[in-house]
C-alpha cells in the first residue's frame, strides 16, 4: 500500500513513531526493527540526525545479544535503511539513518526536519498569499 503522506520528523519522538507506523513484518525482522528503534533512540537534530551507541547500548536498548545487534546493523545497512562510519578501535561508530532507503522499503516518504528548515518552513507560512 503506497502512501501519499510525507512524514516530516522534528523529534526522536517523531523518528520514532515513524518506524513504528511504517515498518511491517515483510520489510525488516524484529530483532532489525529493535535495533534501527534502538538507534533512533539516540538520535536528535542537535547532533544533524546522528548517535553514536555502542553494540552494548543497542543491545540492551533492543533487548538483543550484542552478536545480534552486530548482525542487525550489517544487515540493515545492507537494505539501505541505515549507514554508519566504523570507529576507531574503543570507538563506537556513528549512525544515522536513510528515510530514503526505508521509504523504499516501506514506501512511506519521510524527511528530517532541522530548526533552520523550521524557521524558513514558518516565515514562508507567515507570508501567506500575497494580497493581489
Amino acid at each position: 500500500m503506497k502512501h501519499n503522506k510525507e512524514y516530516l520528523i522534528t523529534s526522536q519522538f517523531e523518528l520514532s513513531n515513524y518506524i513504528f507506523n511504517s515498518v511491517k513484518k515483510e520489510h525488516l525482522s524484529q530483532s532489525e526493527r529493535d535495533c534501527l528503534l534502538a538507534i533512533a533512540n539516540c538520535m536528535n537534530p542537535a547532533n544533524n540526525w546522528t548517535c553514536f551507541p555502542s553494540y552494548e547500548a543497542i543491545s540492551d536498548t533492543a533487548l538483543i545479544s550484542v552478536r545480534t545487534a552486530k548482525s542487525c546493523v550489517v544487515s540493515l545497512k545492507g537494505k539501505g535503511v541505515i549507514s554508519y562510519k566504523q570507529g576507531r578501535s574503543g570507538v563506537s561508530n556513528i549512525y544515522s539513518i536513510n528515510l530514503g532507503g526505508l521509504a523504499k522499503l516501506t514506501n512511506t516518504p519521510a524527511v528530517f526536519m532541522t530548526k533552520r528548515t523550521q524557521r524558513q518552513k514558518h516565515q514562508e507560512d507567515d507570508l501567506g498569499e500575497p494580497p493581489f
